[in-house]
Protein backbone atom coordinates (compact mmCIF):
# COMPACT_ATOMS: atom_id res chain seq x y z
CA UNK A 1 0.00 0.00 0.00
CA UNK A 2 1.53 3.18 -1.00
CA UNK A 3 2.52 5.33 2.01
CA UNK A 4 0.46 8.71 0.45
CA UNK A 5 1.50 10.58 3.90
CA UNK A 6 5.39 10.08 3.95
CA UNK A 7 5.98 10.79 0.04
CA UNK A 8 3.35 14.00 0.72
CA UNK A 9 5.85 15.34 3.80
CA UNK A 10 9.32 14.58 1.79
CA UNK A 11 7.54 16.24 -1.02
CA UNK A 12 6.75 19.40 0.94
CA UNK A 13 10.37 19.17 2.34
CA UNK A 14 11.60 18.98 -0.84
CA UNK A 15 9.56 21.86 -2.62
CA UNK A 16 9.62 24.40 0.33
CA UNK A 17 13.74 24.15 0.19
CA UNK A 18 13.81 24.28 -3.83
CA UNK A 19 11.47 27.46 -3.56
CA UNK A 20 12.97 28.60 -0.26
CA UNK A 21 9.27 29.02 1.23
CA UNK A 22 7.42 27.67 3.69
CA UNK A 23 4.43 26.30 5.08
CA UNK A 24 2.43 27.96 7.90
CA UNK A 25 -0.60 26.13 9.78
CA UNK A 26 -2.85 29.07 8.62
CA UNK A 27 -5.40 28.35 12.12
CA UNK A 28 -2.63 29.11 13.91
CA UNK A 29 -2.06 32.67 12.21
CA UNK A 30 -3.17 35.61 14.20
CA UNK A 31 -2.63 37.30 10.68
CA UNK A 32 -5.10 35.49 9.27
CA UNK A 33 -7.53 35.98 11.52
CA UNK A 34 -7.01 39.38 10.86
CA UNK A 35 -7.59 39.22 6.77
CA UNK A 36 -10.74 36.43 7.76
CA UNK A 37 -12.89 39.47 10.11
CA UNK A 38 -12.04 42.18 7.34
CA UNK A 39 -14.03 39.79 5.02
CA UNK A 40 -17.01 39.21 6.48
CA UNK A 41 -16.50 43.04 7.35
CA UNK A 42 -16.44 43.77 3.74
CA UNK A 43 -19.32 40.78 3.25
CA UNK A 44 -21.67 43.28 6.03
CA UNK A 45 -21.04 45.70 3.98
CA UNK A 46 -22.33 44.62 0.81
CA UNK A 47 -19.36 43.56 -0.87
CA UNK A 48 -19.59 40.15 -3.27
CA UNK A 49 -17.29 38.02 -4.61
CA UNK A 50 -15.04 37.54 -1.06
CA UNK A 51 -14.99 34.52 0.75
CA UNK A 52 -16.77 33.98 3.95
CA UNK A 53 -14.44 34.71 7.22
CA UNK A 54 -14.37 31.08 8.24
CA UNK A 55 -14.27 30.02 4.84
CA UNK A 56 -11.11 31.58 3.93
CA UNK A 57 -9.40 30.24 7.19
CA UNK A 58 -10.31 26.79 6.88
CA UNK A 59 -10.51 26.35 2.75
CA UNK A 60 -8.15 28.30 1.43
CA UNK A 61 -4.30 28.11 1.34
CA UNK A 62 -3.10 32.10 1.08
CA UNK A 63 0.55 32.73 0.32
CA UNK A 64 1.76 36.05 0.91
CA UNK A 65 5.32 36.60 -0.48
CA UNK A 66 7.29 33.00 0.80
CA UNK A 67 5.19 32.20 3.53
CA UNK A 68 2.52 29.78 2.61
CA UNK A 69 -0.55 29.74 4.92
CA UNK A 70 -2.56 26.25 4.43
CA UNK A 71 -5.35 25.11 6.23
CA UNK A 72 -5.37 21.54 8.44
CA UNK A 73 -8.00 20.07 5.54
CA UNK A 74 -5.10 20.74 2.88
CA UNK A 75 -2.21 19.54 5.19
CA UNK A 76 -4.34 15.96 5.94
CA UNK A 77 -4.98 15.25 2.45
CA UNK A 78 -1.70 13.86 1.16
CA UNK A 79 -2.67 14.26 -2.51
CA UNK A 80 -4.36 17.83 -1.98
CA UNK A 81 -1.30 18.64 -0.62
CA UNK A 82 0.84 18.02 -3.25
CA UNK A 83 -1.39 19.89 -5.40
CA UNK A 84 -1.83 22.89 -3.22
CA UNK A 85 1.56 22.97 -2.29
CA UNK A 86 2.64 23.40 -6.29
CA UNK A 87 -0.01 25.70 -6.95
CA UNK A 88 1.43 27.97 -4.32
CA UNK A 89 4.87 27.58 -4.93
CA UNK A 90 3.98 28.94 -8.43
CA UNK A 91 3.21 32.24 -6.46
CA UNK A 92 5.98 32.33 -4.65
CA UNK A 93 7.76 32.17 -7.74
CA UNK A 94 5.33 35.19 -9.08
CA UNK A 95 5.73 37.28 -6.23
CA UNK A 96 9.80 36.75 -6.29
CA UNK A 97 9.52 37.77 -10.16
CA UNK A 98 7.62 40.86 -9.81
CA UNK A 99 8.22 41.90 -5.87
CA UNK A 100 5.50 44.52 -4.83
CA UNK A 101 3.89 44.81 -8.23
CA UNK A 102 2.83 41.35 -8.16
CA UNK A 103 0.97 42.14 -4.82
CA UNK A 104 -0.62 45.22 -6.45
CA UNK A 105 -1.30 43.82 -9.47
CA UNK A 106 -3.08 41.07 -7.90
CA UNK A 107 -4.94 43.02 -5.37
CA UNK A 108 -5.94 46.02 -7.84
CA UNK A 109 -6.33 44.62 -11.22
CA UNK A 110 -8.66 41.94 -11.85
CA UNK A 111 -7.48 40.86 -14.83
CA UNK A 112 -4.05 40.12 -13.30
CA UNK A 113 -5.36 38.21 -10.41
CA UNK A 114 -7.20 36.05 -13.20
CA UNK A 115 -3.46 35.31 -15.27
CA UNK A 116 -1.81 34.45 -11.96
CA UNK A 117 -4.48 32.11 -10.32
CA UNK A 118 -4.37 30.54 -13.63
CA UNK A 119 -0.96 30.05 -14.30
CA UNK A 120 -1.21 28.84 -10.30
CA UNK A 121 -4.02 26.68 -10.65
CA UNK A 122 -2.40 24.63 -14.47
CA UNK A 123 0.53 23.69 -12.53
CA UNK A 124 -2.21 21.85 -9.59
CA UNK A 125 -3.57 20.62 -12.45
CA UNK A 126 -0.72 19.69 -13.99
CA UNK A 127 0.23 17.32 -10.65
CA UNK A 128 -3.07 16.09 -10.74
CA UNK A 129 -2.48 14.50 -14.46
CA UNK A 130 1.00 13.16 -12.92
CA UNK A 131 -0.95 11.36 -10.30
CA UNK A 132 -4.02 10.63 -12.08
CA UNK A 133 -3.45 10.15 -15.33
CA UNK A 134 -6.25 12.46 -16.16
CA UNK A 135 -7.42 15.45 -15.63
CA UNK A 136 -10.86 15.63 -14.18
CA UNK A 137 -12.39 18.43 -16.96
CA UNK A 138 -15.37 19.25 -14.08
CA UNK A 139 -12.60 20.75 -12.15
CA UNK A 140 -12.08 23.13 -14.66
CA UNK A 141 -15.46 24.64 -14.58
CA UNK A 142 -15.17 24.45 -10.85
CA UNK A 143 -12.07 26.47 -10.47
CA UNK A 144 -13.68 29.43 -12.28
CA UNK A 145 -16.52 28.97 -10.16
CA UNK A 146 -14.44 29.80 -7.30
CA UNK A 147 -12.65 32.79 -8.82
CA UNK A 148 -15.74 34.11 -9.36
CA UNK A 149 -17.41 33.47 -5.47
CA UNK A 150 -14.38 34.23 -3.95
CA UNK A 151 -11.88 36.19 -5.66
CA UNK A 152 -13.79 39.35 -6.49
CA UNK A 153 -14.02 38.68 -10.05
CA UNK A 154 -16.95 39.83 -12.88
CA UNK A 155 -18.15 37.63 -15.46
CA UNK A 156 -15.82 39.05 -18.20
CA UNK A 157 -12.79 37.93 -15.90
CA UNK A 158 -14.55 34.38 -15.43
CA UNK A 159 -14.33 34.07 -19.54
CA UNK A 160 -11.03 34.84 -19.27
CA UNK A 161 -9.91 32.60 -16.62
CA UNK A 162 -11.87 29.80 -18.40
CA UNK A 163 -9.73 30.39 -21.90
CA UNK A 164 -6.84 30.32 -20.22
CA UNK A 165 -7.49 27.11 -18.04
CA UNK A 166 -8.64 25.68 -20.76
CA UNK A 167 -5.35 26.49 -22.65
CA UNK A 168 -3.52 25.12 -19.78
CA UNK A 169 -5.58 22.17 -20.10
CA UNK A 170 -4.83 21.66 -23.62
CA UNK A 171 -0.89 22.39 -23.11
CA UNK A 172 -0.99 19.32 -20.28
CA UNK A 173 -2.80 16.84 -21.89
CA UNK A 174 -0.03 17.44 -24.63
CA UNK A 175 2.87 16.68 -22.38
CA UNK A 176 3.81 20.63 -22.59
CA UNK A 177 3.74 22.00 -18.58
CA UNK A 178 4.53 25.89 -18.35
CA UNK A 179 4.12 26.25 -14.85
CA UNK A 180 7.62 26.26 -13.18
CA UNK A 181 6.53 25.08 -10.01
CA UNK A 182 4.69 21.72 -11.59
CA UNK A 183 8.32 21.25 -13.77
CA UNK A 184 10.28 20.78 -10.65
CA UNK A 185 7.28 19.08 -8.74
CA UNK A 186 7.09 16.32 -11.30
CA UNK A 187 10.59 16.29 -11.63
CA UNK A 188 11.24 15.00 -8.13
CA UNK A 189 8.10 12.82 -8.29
CA UNK A 190 9.35 11.45 -11.73
CA UNK A 191 12.99 10.68 -10.12
CA UNK A 192 11.48 9.09 -6.49
CA UNK A 193 8.31 7.58 -7.46
CA UNK A 194 8.22 6.60 -11.16
CA UNK A 195 6.10 3.78 -10.86
CA UNK A 196 3.34 5.74 -8.98
CA UNK A 197 2.67 7.81 -11.90
CA UNK A 198 -0.91 7.93 -13.08
CA UNK A 199 -1.64 5.03 -10.24
CA UNK A 200 -3.62 7.54 -7.74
Amino acid sequence: MTDWKKIAEAFGAYMTERFDCEVIHKENAPEMDAIALGFDLARFFGATGVAKGDAFKSHFTTTVGSRIYMPKSHRDNSLLFLEVLTHECQHVLQFRESGLKFAWLYLAEAEARVKYEADAYAAGLAIEQWLTGRINEVSLGWIVESLVSSYHLRAADADLAAKMLKSHYVSIKNGVVMSQSAREAISWLDANYPDLKGKA
